[in-house]
């Protein structure tokens, strides 16, 4: 019984994401998510901050599954809406742009109201330069994974373009679609070149600037004096990796050290408490 729901939703998901896809969009119409579609954090916060109190001719929506950032966001006199109810499913099918910082997949994940022609703005959530190459391997998000099987190619034949139109109805509702991406806002061409032929994404589609939470690095102005650089590294929940990461650190300190000197410069690490707790670093 739970299989033949499971399919039933299945399909009717796959049914709206097309209907909805044939909704009228407004281009004033922005919609925002945080992390597995129920945090309320990092780039998108940011930037949904910003719209709200810069630009009241946009109608900003923020979009959550958690009953608890939805009445926090309120309280505050701005605009969010709790997933699949009426308002939510109309700002999404409506929307012009949908912004995410991590996937399009577990930000608005299967959201009533998610569509086909809503276009996406990557924003991803770190504040430094990722090392995407195995991004998707190390993905536990179902759907971002690549979509050379259903997004066309120059080299296609005439089968298989046709048969690839017919997987994408089934499998884009399901898919992230990194090729489709409008915008993908990244601080230099490294993370370019990182992201470029790894994720599919088309260089054009590349947006070089800083991100929204570390705006105010540009704005203000900076201290002159030492150049402070901290090194932050995410957790990555493996010990294994954990320690490789660390013995790479120390392998590379002597180059960091020179470096430091020749720019007159500090060094500051912060590794994650876990990797603390885990590990005895001396």
């Amino acid at each position: 019984i739970r299989k033949k729901y499971e399919k039933k939703e299945e399909r009717r998901h796959i049914f709206n994401y097309w209907k909805y896809t044939f909704s009228k969009k407004d281009k004033q119409t922005w919609v925002f998510a945080g992390f597995w579609g129920n945090s309320y954090m990092d780039n998108t916060m940011y930037l949904y901050e910003y719209i709200c109190d810069n630009h009241p001719e946009i109608n900003a929506v923020w979009l959550s599954t958690d009953e608890e950032v939805v009445e926090n966001i309120t309280s505050l006199g701005r605009k969010a809406y709790l997933a699949n109810t009426k308002d939510a499913i109309s700002a999404l099918k409506h929307a012009y742009v949908g912004f995410i910082d991590h996937y399009k997949m577990s930000d608005f994940g299967k959201m009533k109201g998610l569509n086909h022609r809503m276009k996406i703005v990557q924003l991803w959530h770190g504040v430094g330069i990722k090392k995407m190459s195995d991004i998707i391997e190390l993905s536990t998000i179902k759907g971002s994974q690549l979509s050379p099987d259903i997004i066309l190619s120059k080299d296609d034949s005439l089968f298989e373009r046709i048969k690839k139109r017919f997987a994408l109805i089934k499998n884009a509702p399901n898919r992230e679609l990194f090729e489709k991406y409008l915008m993908y806002v990244c601080p230099g061409n490294e993370m370019v070149r990182d992201c470029h032929k790894a994720l599919n994404i088309p260089k054009k589609r590349f947006f070089l600037c800083g991100y929204p939470r570390t705006c105010g690095l540009y704005s203000k102005p900076i201290p002159s004096g030492t150049k402070k650089i901290i090194y932050a590294p995410t957790f990555r929940w493996s010990q294994y990796l954990e320690n490789c990461m660390v013995d790479d650190l120390i392998k590379s300190l002597s180059l960091i050290q020179k470096t430091m000197e020749a720019i007159d410069g500090k060094f500051i690490i912060r590794f994650h408490p876990h990797t603390w707790r885990d590990n005895n670093y001396k």
